[in-house]
């Protein structure tokens, strides 16, 4: 009878270091140039997540992660996040925790981004963005477009200079004889 309850006990303590870690898998999935991705949980826990980030083609990525503390829920404790083996430095943003995916050049593949912690006693959350901006054609960060103002200001500062060259044209020398 020992013997079935030390079974049972032992079984149930697997089973509870089992729930108490979770590893996951997931896509970041692209709405054109952005895309988003995070995880909640709702009791305390530690976790790794996996998620894998797949580009068509070259060009730049960068953007975020961010840990929230909201009303209720104990919040996430990063512990390490990694992007494709490098290590990203964490920045306090008041009580939460914030990493900079700042902008990166990458060749058209597959990187992962991974991230560990652990929720608190009453779980949390945690969410990011990314923006990819593929190359043009001559292999430069594509997706620069001027703003409409910056193009009324270029085509402006050229008609100043074209009046002043016109204006200095017109001045006349004159020339007395005695």
């Amino acid at each position: 009878m020992w013997m079935r309850n030390a079974m049972m006990t032992a079984l149930a303590i697997v089973g509870a270091m089992a729930a108490a870690t979770t590893a996951n898998a997931a896509a970041v999935v692209f709405d054109g140039n952005y895309g988003s991705f995070g995880a909640q949980y709702d009791n305390a826990v530690d976790f790794t997540n996996t998620w894998t980030i797949t580009l068509p083609e070259d060009g730049t990525l960068s953007g975020g992660l961010l840990s929230a503390k909201v009303t209720g829920l104990a919040g996430i404790t990063f512990s390490s996040v990694t992007f494709n083996g490098t290590a990203l430095t964490p920045m306090p943003v008041g009580t939460n925790q914030y990493f900079d995916l700042a902008e990166t050049f990458l060749n058209a593949g597959t990187y992962s981004l991974v991230v560990s912690g652990s929720a608190g006693a009453n779980g949390g959350r945690y969410s990011g963005e990314l923006a990819f901006a593929p190359f043009d054609n001559g292999g430069n960060p594509g997706g620069a477009v001027p703003e409409p103002i910056s193009w009324a200001m270029m085509v402006g500062g050229f008609g100043f200079v074209g009046g002043a060259l016109r204006a200095n044209r017109r001045q006349k020398v004159g020339v007395t004889f005695a």
